[in-house]
C-alpha cells in the first residue's frame, strides 16, 4: 500500500494480550481486595469476553485498494456494536465488547501499553459507574463534563498501572504530535475547562495525580489508593444524575472516611478545591 507502519506488527497481538492482562491483574489483585474478576459492564452475573482487535484499519470505499490507516484506539461496548457501530466499523460477528487498536500511518497502537490501559479504563468506568459517552444540554449549550470525568478516570487508571504521569509517548513520537498527555500538571476547573473531553480529562487526572502523591507521602500504598479509586467509582452512579468533578470529589472523600482515612481528608479536599 505504500504506507509506512511500525516494525514487526505481527507481535501486536502479544503486546495487546500482555498489557490487557497486566491491567486486569492490577485491579483484581488480592492486595486491592475488591473483586477477583472485573464486574460485568452490562449487568448480570455472567462474564463476557473482552475482544482485542489489533492491526485494526477502518473499512474503505469499494473503489479503494486498501483499508484506511487508523490513528486511534477505541472501546466498543456490545450495545453500541449492536446499534450499528459494528457494521460501520467492520466489527461484526463477535460476542462481547471490543477494544480496537489501530494501525496508523507510522505506528501500531497495540505497541503502546498505556493506550490499552486507557481503553480498558473505559470498560471499568462502564462496569463500576455506568459512565459512558454522554452529551447533555444546559443553559450554556452542550455540556461534556461527564465525558471529561469518564476520560479523566481512564487516565487515572492509566498512570496507576504504568506508574508514570506522562502518557502515550510512543504514539506521540511516531504518529503525533498531539497524543502525549501528562497528569503532572497545574490545570484547574473552571479556569482550564474548554469543553473538549479529552483535554478536560487532564484536569481530573492532574488532581488525582496530586492526590496520589499526597497520600503516598502519608504511607498509603498503591493497592490501597487503587482500592479507594475503585470504591469511589462504585459510589458514583451515572444512572441517577449528570455527574461532575464535584460529584467525584464527594464520592472519593466519602470513601476515604469509610476506609479509615479521615485524617487525610482535609489535605485531599484542598487539592480538589484548587
Amino acid at each position: 500500500t505504500g504506507v509506512q507502519t511500525c516494525a514487526l506488527p505481527i507481535y501486536a497481538e502479544i503486546e495487546a494480550f500482555f498489557h490487557a492482562a497486566k491491567f486486569y491483574e492490577f485491579f483484581t489483585s488480592p492486595e486491592v481486595g475488591l473483586f477477583d474478576t472485573i464486574p460485568n459492564a452490562h449487568g448480570g452475573d455472567g462474564n463476557l469476553p473482552i475482544n482485542l482487535v489489533t492491526n485494526y484499519q477502518m473499512p474503505a470505499p469499494a473503489s479503494s485498494q486498501a483499508l484506511l490507516p487508523t490513528r486511534s484506539a477505541m472501546y466498543f461496548p456490545r450495545e453500541n456494536l449492536a446499534m450499528g457501530m459494528g457494521m460501520v466499523y467492520g466489527l461484526t460477528g463477535v460476542s462481547g465488547d471490543i477494544i480496537a487498536l489501530g494501525q496508523g500511518n507510522h505506528a501500531d497502537f497495540a505497541y503502546d501499553g498505556q493506550t490499552i490501559y486507557h481503553e480498558m479504563g473505559h470498560l471499568m468506568n462502564r462496569a463500576l459507574s455506568n459512565l459512558k459517552y454522554t452529551i447533555t444540554l444546559d443553559s450554556y449549550g452542550m455540556n461534556a463534563l461527564e465525558n471529561a470525568l469518564e476520560q479523566g478516570l481512564a487516565e487515572t487508571m492509566t498512570f496507576l498501572v504504568s506508574d508514570r504521569s506522562g502518557m502515550f509517548r510512543y504514539i506521540d513520537r511516531l504518529e503525533g504530535p498531539g497524543f502525549f498527555r501528562d497528569a503532572d500538571n497545574d490545570l484547574s476547573y473552571p479556569a482550564d475547562y474548554c469543553g473538549k473531553d479529552q483535554a478536560d480529562a487532564m484536569i481530573l487526572a492532574g488532581a488525582m495525580w496530586e492526590v496520589y502523591g499526597a497520600l503516598q507521602s502519608e504511607g498509603v500504598t498503591t493497592p490501597q489508593f487503587t482500592r479507594l479509586l475503585l470504591l469511589s467509582m462504585q459510589t458514583l452512579d451515572a444512572n441517577t444524575a449528570e455527574l461532575s468533578f464535584a460529584d467525584w470529589a464527594d464520592a472519593f472523600l466519602a470513601d476515604m472516611e469509610m476506609e479509615g482515612r479521615a485524617a487525610q481528608k482535609t489535605a485531599v479536599a484542598a487539592i480538589f478545591e484548587k
